[in-house]
């Protein structure tokens, strides 16, 4: 009976450490998503700033499962390549040797040291963060203010997980059986490894794993020496087990439905933990067979010496495979093989899975893989525009080019669905934003989504009045065609602005927009006023006069979609923007800056004037 109690008691221990750590996890990347989103943002093609923003996420959020779960779901989103996920991947395996460091604090535990190494004992700092999380989370409203306290309580919820881990297993020191045990373990290295591995898998965990055998010097230690019988030989073995276990986890999260360069990701960081394993374990045997450093192989150990050991494994080993990575993604490559994409639909169901449903605890990262897929909705209804346009202008009803009209049909069903997904994403996401600047960026993405939408759904309506037209052995005037190729190229420029200014959050291209859409709508007037003449005078058929007008009336409408999508890319660098769209609009139509009167005249002289070279028979 008393087994029993001690074994449900170790495992409320590790089941109030794991939900601390992950408390403290949820803590650290609520408070640093924003400054996380940049950086994985702004990392390059460079190996070595990849591999160390890598090892600094995993230190902020504690977790190198987590950072590789990121890491997977802004493959997915198209954020990262493989190269850069690889050298973050190398990186995480280092930063997660710091939960080791922070919890050899255990040391200090019944030290009898001084007043002041008192206070960095578990038995102190536990009670005092646990109070502070929830001064701060109770009383306190502010968001960051709450998420610092949710790292304090979750710091102290870890070491009352440590503390009750540790008094449960205290009996363990006064069992013969148990030290008896030990120490045959100890007599081969093979166990501690295999013992590693299992735990690990077990608990889904290195950093949770290794603080079991942390608490576990502590609790072996004699109680009048405090002398640990867990010696190095057990402990080397079981830190690189541990390390070899947690890949069953990470293989498993980059294998459901991800994209192949993530597969590789999880392959890259088994293939990295085998490698590392085997080297160290070669070495060290080697070293001890040949007689090396006698006294170090049945000494006894503390949490410290663990945790160092565990970070110099984990950083000789990155640094030795790091110049290696495009070996390591080429084999990945070899062992994953890329399927192959046939049309868009493939392309675009690959884009689709970047909106992962694991970038759900880190809203800035999601919200960023819901801009690089709206991204694409706009690049696949430019596509539709400039094809649509063109079926228009060919303007011949014999030549009707059907094959076009059906990917025109088939790339706005994928936008649709792209649409679709994406505001689902955005609604299920929604629960999990706790900021400001989440909040605002989800708003901002909601308002795009529908005039990306928009667009792409007025091209198809360019693309039907076309086959209407030819369908009914309609043809539209050469004058008509004419004018039509210059408001369909003042439209153009508009949507390829409209794309840069989102895609790059371009400021200076979101700008020139407002100016050019006036300038679309003044032709779309006097366009119309020529159009009517033109029938008064029978230089044009009433019936594809009516065409001619529903095709200026979409190509004007796409200008506002484009107007309005500057507009919100606007609202990001000047907040007075958000929510006074229209009042912003009426302001720059009333009263003009020089800039905005200098673009409106450009594009007056590119376009309109360009009218007066069409000849009215």
């Amino acid at each position: 009976m008393d087994v029993f109690i001690m074994i449900i008691e170790m495992l409320g221990g590790l089941a109030l450490f794991l939900y601390g750590m992950e408390i403290m996890g949820d803590g650290l990347k609520a408070s640093s998503a924003g400054a996380l989103k940049r950086a994985l943002e702004r990392v390059t093609s460079n190996t070595v700033k990849a591999f160390l923003l890598g090892v600094l996420i995993t230190a902020v959020i504690q977790s190198s499962t987590a950072t590789i779960v990121l890491t997977v779901g802004l493959i997915g989103a198209g954020v990262l390549n493989l190269k850069q996920s690889t050298a973050i991947v190398l990186g995480a395996n280092v930063g997660t040797t710091i939960t080791a460091q922070i919890i050899r604090l255990m040391d200090n535990s019944g030290s009898g040291g001084t007043a002041f190494l008192d206070l960095f004992t578990p038995e102190f700092l536990a009670p005092v963060a646990s109070i502070i999380g929830i001064i701060l989370i109770m009383f306190v409203k502010k968001s960051k203010t709450k998420n610092v306290g949710m790292i304090a309580i979750g710091f102290g919820i870890l070491f009352i997980g440590l503390i009750n881990m540790t008094n449960a297993m205290d009996p363990l020191k006064e069992s013969d059986a148990f030290k008896n045990i030990i120490v045959s373990l100890s007599s081969n290295p093979f166990y501690g490894l295999l013992i590693g591995i299992v735990i690990t898998a077990i608990v889904q965990s290195s950093s949770a794993s290794v603080g079991i055998l942390q608490a576990l010097t502590v609790t072996g230690a004699a109680a009048a020496e405090k002398v640990s019988i867990i010696n190095f030989n057990f402990a080397y073995a079981y830190v690189i087990g541990a390390a070899l276990g947690t890949c069953i986890t990470t293989a498993i999260v980059c294998s459901i439905g991800t994209k192949e360069d993530a597969k590789r990701v999880g392959f890259i960081h088994v293939i990295f933990s085998v490698i590392g394993g085997v080297l160290f374990m070669g070495a060290v045997e080697i070293m001890r067979l040949a007689g090396a450093f006698p006294d170090l192989w049945t000494s006894p150990v503390n949490g410290g010496e663990i945790a160092d050991f565990q970070t110099i494994f984990k950083l000789v080993t990155a640094l030795i495979l790091l110049p290696f990575t495009p070996l390591l993604i080429k084999l990945s490559k070899k062992v994953v093989k890329d399927r192959p994409v046939e049309d868009e639909d493939e392309e675009i169901a690959q884009n689709m899975r970047g909106l992962n449903q694991q970038l759900l605890a880190t809203p800035a990262l999601a919200l960023s893989s819901v801009q690089h897929l709206l991204g694409h909705m706009c690049e696949l209804s430019l596509k539709n525009y400039n094809s649509a346009v063109e079926l228009l202008l060919k303007n011949d009803p014999k030549s009707f080019d059907d094959a076009k009209m059906d990917r025109i049909a088939r790339r706005e069903e994928l936008i649709d669905r792209m649409a679709d997904a994406t505001n689902n994403y955005l609604v299920t996401l929604a629960p999990h934003i706790e900021t400001d600047d989440d909040n605002l960026a989800d708003n901002y993405l909601m308002q795009t989504l529908t005039e990306f939408e928009r667009i792409g759904d007025l091209a198809q309506n360019i693309a039907d009045i076309a086959k209407e037209l030819y369908e009914n052995g309609q043809t539209l005037s050469e004058d008509a065609v004419s004018e039509l190729i210059i408001m369909s190229d003042a439209v153009r420029e508009a949507i390829e602005l409209s794309y840069k200014a989102f895609t790059e959050q371009d400021f200076e291209a979101a700008a020139k927009i407002e100016p050019l859409e006036e300038v679309i709508d003044d032709l779309n007037e006097i366009l119309r006023h020529r159009h009517i003449e033109r029938v008064k005078a029978g230089r044009c058929t009433v019936a594809g006069g009516i065409y001619f007008s529903n095709a200026l009336t979409n190509l004007e409408r796409l200008g506002d979609q484009c107007s309005d999508v500057a507009v919100y890319v606007l609202g990001l660098d000047n907040s007075k923007i958000v929510g006074n769209e229209h009042e912003y609009i009426r302001k720059l139509h009333h009263e003009p800056s020089e800039e905005y009167s200098t673009e409106y005249r450009k594009n007056t002289e590119k376009y309109t004037n360009k009218l007066g070279m069409v000849k009215q028979a």
